[in-house]
């Protein structure tokens, strides 16, 4: 998701960083998610999120305080994934979205989509 084989950022790509820990019950899971998601990055992101949601999280949990930007191909990613948790009878929720990413869901109508 826009690094190196090194792991590091490659020059002037746009990068989402992504980190899980289970949360206070076995099957909940909080991603923390910084940086811009984005076309250039959206498809990994949300192979990540679905395969963490098939690897037995219920109930996830984006915590989204770091995401500087989001586009219509993040958005459809998490949309996505939120279709894939209910049919599998659980849910993805989202918190602390950042100013910038909080107007853009409210501007396409997804906030309370996503509102626990």
């Amino acid at each position: 998701m826009g690094t190196s084989p090194s792991g590091a950022p490659e020059p002037g790509a746009d990068t989402v960083e992504m980190h899980h820990e289970v949360g206070s019950r076995p099957d909940e899971l909080i991603v923390t998610v910084a940086g811009e998601l984005d076309a250039a990055n959206s498809a990994a992101f949300g192979r990540e999120l679905v395969g963490l949601i098939d690897s037995g999280a219920r109930d996830v949990v984006i915590e989204a305080e770091g995401l500087s930007f989001i586009d219509s191909s993040g958005l459809q990613v998490l949309v996505e994934a939120l279709d894939h948790a209910r049919e599998g009878g659980g849910s993805l929720t989202i918190r602390s979205l950042s100013a910038p990413a909080r107007k853009v869901f409210e501007v396409t109508g997804l906030a309370g989509l996503f509102a626990p």
